[in-house]
């Protein structure tokens, strides 16, 4: 990588976005792959206020499991669940991996204001 004060060329901005992106889908892999160990107990969390629901509720329900009307929607809402968790906690990594590759073309002021931003932002993120 060339010294940060000099320009780099197209190809050079093109291989350092690839790497950067990367990164930041192996982070989202990971991470969902980390979900995916612990899918029974998120799926069992997941279905919690449900199953509260239907005891404690007046009206009469045949039964309080849920029903997949397709062969294959009970692997599908797994994965996607997994993956959407996965999402979450890898945002963070992911916010930096973008801002690794947008600092350097920022002047000193502009990187000080982004720091807070982005500080800020992910402590919002994960206080809801």
């Amino acid at each position: 990588m060339k010294n940060r004060t000099q320009n780099m060329t197209v190809f050079e901005h093109i291989h350092d976005l690839r790497k950067h992106v990367v990164r930041a889908l192996l982070w989202v892999l990971l991470s969902s792959t980390a979900s995916f160990i612990f899918m029974s107990q998120i799926i069992n969390f997941l279905k919690g206020p449900y199953h509260t629901f239907t005891r404690t509720s007046q009206m009469q329900f045949g039964s309080n499991a849920l029903t997949s009307i397709n062969v294959f929607e009970v692997m599908t809402i797994n994965l996607k669940i997994c993956f959407l968790i996965g999402l979450c906690f890898s945002c963070p990594f992911v916010l930096f991996e973008i801002w690794k590759y947008v600092r350097s073309a920022l002047y000193p002021s502009e990187k000080r204001f982004a720091k807070i931003l982005i500080i800020s932002s992910v402590v919002l993120f994960y206080a809801g």
